[in-house]
C-alpha cells in the first residue's frame, strides 16, 4: 500500500484503502471533500468469506455479519480538516487529511478506528 511521511508520521493512500476495505469513494471538488460508504465487500487477502466458510454453519448470520462491519459505514473527510463525520458524527484525526501529486493521503487512525471491520482488528 502507497505511504507517505508527514511531520513524522505515515499517511496512507485513501484510494487504495478504501477499496481494500469495501468502501466507495466520492470526490466532491466544491467542498474538497472526500464521502466513503461501506458497500459491504472486502478485495482481495481481505475477504473473510473464504475463512469462514468452514465455520459458517455454526455462527449465527447476524453475528457474522456484524463482525464484518466497520465502525463506519459512512465517513465524510476535508482536506486540511481534522474534522470527520462518522455515521453522522463529528470527530476529530490528528493529523488532517492532505493531497499529494493528485491522492489524497490519511492517517492510519482513521483506517484503524473506523475503516476495519471488527474481524480483522483482533
Amino acid at each position: 500500500m502507497k505511504t507517505i511521511k508527514k511531520d513524522g508520521m505515515e499517511l496512507f493512500h485513501l484510494r487504495q484503502t478504501s477499496e481494500m476495505y469495501g468502501y466507495s469513494i466520492e470526490w466532491n471538488s466544491k467542498e474538497s471533500s472526500v464521502t466513503l460508504v461501506y458497500m459491504g465487500k472486502m478485495d482481495g487477502n481481505m475477504m473473510k468469506d473464504d475463512m469462514m466458510m468452514k465455520d459458517d454453519e455454526m455462527m449465527e448470520d447476524n453475528m457474522m455479519e456484524s463482525g464484518m462491519k466497520p465502525a463506519g459505514e459512512t465517513i465524510k473527510l476535508w482536506i486540511g480538516s481534522k474534522k470527520i463525520m462518522v455515521n453522522g458524527k463529528q470527530v476529530n484525526l490528528n493529523i488532517a487529511p492532505i493531497i499529494d501529486d493528485g491522492s489524497t493521503y490519511v492517517v492510519e487512525t482513521l483506517i484503524t478506528q473506523y475503516m476495519k471491520p471488527a474481524w480483522a482488528m483482533k
